[in-house]
């Protein structure tokens, strides 16, 4: 058995779900009825744990959410980084996990507060704001050098 899949295998006995790899080498599983979380190996040996957050049409709205979304991935928040996938439209939020010193239970916590944080994004685009509340109230970080943007 692969690290990957014994990774899996561990999770599996954590959450009481029988979880495994497709043909290509991903697993997926759902948080809730709208949340799409997909598990993969990547070819540097890391795990890349990604939810799938919403559908952004083109337009003003979505640019106004990617740019939160650079805000909110420049104050190193502990969810996730904030991308957007062009193939399917989606904002989408991952992590990288090492898969020499990941286990069960780090996979878990990972997962866990990946899924919180992609929630988070998921409610407020439904209400039609372009982030979190919660980030809003986060102090920004000093910018480098002292140079303001």
């Amino acid at each position: 058995m692969n690290p990957f899949e014994e990774l899996l295998k561990e999770l599996s006995l954590l959450i009481g779900l029988n979880l495994h790899s497709d043909e290509n080498n991903v697993c997926y599983l759902w948080a809730g009825e709208t949340l799409k979380v997909q598990l993969e190996q990547d070819k540097k040996n890391h795990v890349v744990v990604a939810a799938f957050i919403s559908e952004l049409g083109p337009g003003k709205f979505r640019e106004e959410v990617l740019k939160e979304g650079l805000k909110a991935n420049a104050q190193f928040f502990p969810g996730g980084i904030l991308c957007f996938s062009s193939k399917n439209g989606q904002l989408v939020v991952y992590l990288l996990l090492p898969i020499e010193t990941a286990d069960g239970q780090k996979l878990l916590e990972s997962l866990s507060t990946l899924i919180n944080y992609a929630l988070q994004w998921q409610i407020a685009l439904q209400e039609g704001k372009t982030a979190p509340l919660s980030l809003a109230s986060k102090p920004s970080l000093p910018h480098a050098f002292g140079i303001k943007p």
